[in-house]
């Protein structure tokens, strides 16, 4: 097999660069960015690279980003629940109902009943509707 010549910026590269007619470039970085060419016999083509390249960047695989996903739903279900099961037993339970401000010396409105009117107010029945 007739080997393959690399270029970049029409300088030539050396063969420690290119394994199996591939070019490999490790450790990339701005430096590596503009054109590279590859001939071989008479067919000579090129392409214009440029790449932006982060330092310390973590590589997050598809079954890592699944399980993070996974693992915020149950805890958010797991918080829901807790919530839920907490609150369920105080239903229908309201705040005390408050005592109503009663006018206090001569300017009251009512009085509390007396002996003989607590007496009376036993002694009354309901009474059904009349047609």
């Amino acid at each position: 097999t007739d080997y393959i010549k690399w270029k970049k910026d029409d300088k030539e590269l050396p063969k420690e660069l290119s394994e199996a007619n591939k070019l490999e470039i490790k450790n990339f970085n701005d430096d590596n960015n503009g054109y590279y060419g590859c001939s071989k016999e008479s067919s000579n083509h090129t392409i214009y690279v440029k790449a932006k390249v982060c330092e310390n960047c973590v590589k997050l695989d598809v079954m890592a980003l699944v399980g993070i996903i996974v693992a915020d739903l149950m805890i958010t279900f797991g918080v829901i629940l807790t919530v839920y099961y907490c609150t369920k037993n105080r239903k229908g339970r309201g705040a005390p109902a408050a005592t109503p401000n009663r006018p206090k010396g001569r300017n009251r409105i009512w009085r509390p009943l007396g002996g003989r009117q607590v007496n009376y107010f036993k002694r009354i029945t309901v009474c059904s509707a009349r047609k």
